[in-house]
């Protein structure tokens, strides 16, 4: 059953402490959001990363928003205790564009991510440090839907929640 607005704008706002955390370069805001046990999984580069949400805290914590760093909220679904918001943004660094997505639970009355899965979007990819073969998505191309079924379906199997 679809939630009402207010339920979005509570999700929103847990989503703004992933954004500020990036802006501003500091994962303490992202620690509030996260639960301890979060996974990651995207592509940086042309390298798979996938783990604990602790990466995703150090390259915050090491890397710089960037003065032209720009972000927006998407909340694409609330679903009594299951979120799903899609964060766009541009300049991390100074170069990099990421469109991430971020699984919610309402976990004791409040949203907690358990899960980030992200797309570096492909014409800020450093083809220098790329092996053209751990290239998942066209370069130039926007990442086709099976991208991201990709991606979750990978989630859920490393949660032991998909058999084979």
């Amino acid at each position: 059953m679809r939630d009402r607005i207010k339920e979005y704008e509570e999700v929103a706002k847990a989503a703004e402490k992933f954004v500020k955390s990036v802006a501003e370069g500091n994962s303490e805001y992202a620690k509030t959001l996260f639960t301890e046990d979060a996974v990651l999984f995207g592509i940086l580069n042309g390298t798979v990363e996938r783990g604990s949400i602790e990466q995703f805290y150090h390259n915050i914590d090491t890397v710089g928003a960037g003065t032209e760093f720009k972000a927006r909220i998407d909340v694409l679904a609330v679903e009594e205790t299951v979120a799903v918001v899609r964060v766009l943004e541009e300049g991390w660094g100074g170069t990099i564009d990421f469109t991430d997505f971020l699984l919610l639970l309402k976990l004791g009355g409040e949203w907690k991510c358990v899960a980030k899965a992200y797309n570096q979007n492909s014409d800020t990819v450093n083809h220098k440090n790329i092996d053209d073969k751990a290239l998942c998505i066209n370069r130039g191309a926007q990442p086709h839907l099976s991208t991201y079924l990709y991606i979750a379906r990978a989630f859920w199997k490393s949660a032991n929640l998909l058999k084979s």
